[in-house]
């Protein structure tokens, strides 16, 4: 019975001892279990950079041609032979300064012959003053004779009348002669009579017979005196009709001879106005044959020699003041949109290195322009907008002609927070950025934007100067809590190790 209580009590310290054995087994695979969940993870590799002050622009960049002020190309103004060029590539010219002299017989010859009948229109014209002269005088002496005709009507009429009255009486004195004569015809008759009876003496006869002679004189004499007042009335009337419309007839003719003398005369000025308008022509022509400079500048280019043949529009030179330098763009419509006049610029010299100087836009044009463009051996319309950067001072090394780059500031802040556009990442509507924080873990941070250039944009909250931001290299995943061994990268472009860096 002891025995069977002795090998129980064994059995149950066996079982007891087991169980502990299988416990312990279990809390240390659960501990170990656990340690493997929670071990701390290899630390990644990557690079960040730290929150600055900086500057951020907002820019874009197109290829221009480099020209001078004013550069101009000088071009034949007809079909011409090069008699002279008076200057090279690279001579200073100043304003009015004979370039190249062009040589044109016909229109010389032309021009002679032009003058020769400037010289013959002019004697036209004095011959037709002359004759508008003479017409001007014959009028004024026709209109003097007819002033002075009308002056003396008054007292013609005044001699008219008295004729008049006079012809009246001298009718009367007849008409009383008659009667007289009459009365001593009647009394010669009866004295004749009585005279026969033997009543009167033979001599109171005869002077009866006077007395009848000497009243048909009077008769007579009255009658020629009549005749000769209507003769002296006729030619007053006459005289006084005659010589008004002789005179008045004489103006107008004098009139119609000045007017178609003036008529002459303006003929001919008109035609000297056309002759001397030819000649002015045919003088600028051979003016034009003298090529001047029109600017103070340089010569560029010169395009002939002397001896040759051009043709109406053929290229002659080319030249430009080298006091300012420009470049013409050619803007995309998209950028157009976003340059304006006064927009700082800087250009540079296509290639390594280059030295960069600094314009402004001066010019934007307000018209798209279409201009054909060939690549690869097919051509095609595009469609750009013109515009000019000036420089603010000549260079005196920008070759014109020559591509260069033009940077064109559209918009610029400085002293602000940046950091890189490749550290920004998006989410919707939402904008983050990864830190390495103090225990150099990786941490999300929303953050907003300011100004965003083509590398950098601005930070307008959500972090602050000194800040270690990442940037993720393609291909890592962070998650927040990453252990990062962050190789923090200067301004010069180097990096250190930021493993031990802790903010202050």
């Amino acid at each position: 019975m002891e025995q069977l209580r002795k090998s129980s009590q064994k059995q149950g310290w066996q079982w007891i001892l087991w169980s502990g054995v299988l416990a312990s087994i279990s809390i240390g695979g659960i501990l170990l279990y656990s340690f493997w969940l929670n071990r701390p993870s290899a630390a990644i590799t990557v690079r960040a950079l730290e929150v600055q002050q900086g500057s951020v622009e907002d820019k874009i960049e197109e290829s221009g041609v480099v020209e001078l002020a004013n550069q101009q190309v000088l071009k034949a103004p007809n079909e011409t032979t090069v008699e002279r060029v008076l200057v090279q590539p690279g001579a200073q010219v100043r304003v009015g300064q004979e370039l190249i002299l062009l040589r044109n017989p016909t229109q010389q010859t032309a021009l002679a012959r032009t003058e020769l009948e400037l010289e013959k229109q002019q004697l036209i014209i004095e011959r037709d003053r002359q004759k508008v002269s003479d017409a001007e005088n014959k009028l004024n002496v026709a209109r003097t004779r007819l002033q002075e005709l009308n002056e003396q009507r008054h007292s013609t009429q005044l001699e008219i009348r008295k004729k008049e009255l006079e012809i009246t009486n001298a009718r009367a004195e007849l008409r009383d002669s008659q009667e007289k004569l009459q009365a001593s015809l009647r009394q010669l008759e009866s004295d004749r009579e009585l005279e026969e009876r033997g009543f009167i003496a033979g001599s109171v006869l005869r002077n009866q017979e006077e007395t009848v002679r000497s009243d048909r004189a009077s008769v007579r004499q009255v009658e020629f005196q009549i005749n000769n007042a209507l003769v002296d009335l006729q030619d007053l009337q006459l005289k006084l009709s005659l010589t008004r419309q002789e005179l008045q007839d004489n103006v107008r003719t004098a009139e119609a001879e000045l007017r178609q003398a003036q008529l002459d005369l303006d003929t001919a000025q008109r035609d000297l106005q056309r002759q001397e308008l030819e000649y002015q022509e045919n003088q600028q022509v051979l003016q034009n044959n003298i090529i001047t400079s029109p600017i103070n500048g340089i010569i560029l280019d010169l395009k002939v020699n002397p001896g040759d043949g051009v043709q109406t529009g053929n290229e002659l030179l080319t030249l430009g003041d080298p006091s300012e330098e420009r470049v013409k763009l050619q803007l995309s419509i998209l950028n157009a949109t976003r340059v304006k006049p006064n927009q700082e610029a800087r250009i540079s010299v296509i290639g390594p290195n280059p030295q960069q100087f600094s314009g402004r836009v001066i010019s934007l044009s307000l018209q798209a322009l279409s201009s054909e463009a060939s690549a690869g051996g097919r051509g095609g319309s595009q469609i750009s907008v013109p515009a000019i950067v000036k420089l603010d001072r000549p260079t005196g090394t920008l070759i014109p002609g020559s591509q260069v780059s033009v940077e064109v500031i559209l918009d610029q802040r400085q002293d602000i927070l940046t950091i890189p556009v490749e550290a920004v990442q998006r989410d919707g509507s939402a904008t983050l950025v990864w830190i390495a924080d103090s225990e150099n873990l990786a941490q999300k941070r929303d953050v907003t934007l300011g100004l965003e250039g083509l590398s950098e944009v601005e930070i307008v909250s959500g972090l602050q100067e000194g800040d270690r931001v990442i940037l993720p290299s393609p291909g890592q995943t962070l998650t927040p809590g990453t252990p990062v061994n962050a190789e923090t990268i200067s301004p010069s472009g180097g990096s250190r190790s930021g493993r031990s860096r802790r903010r202050r």
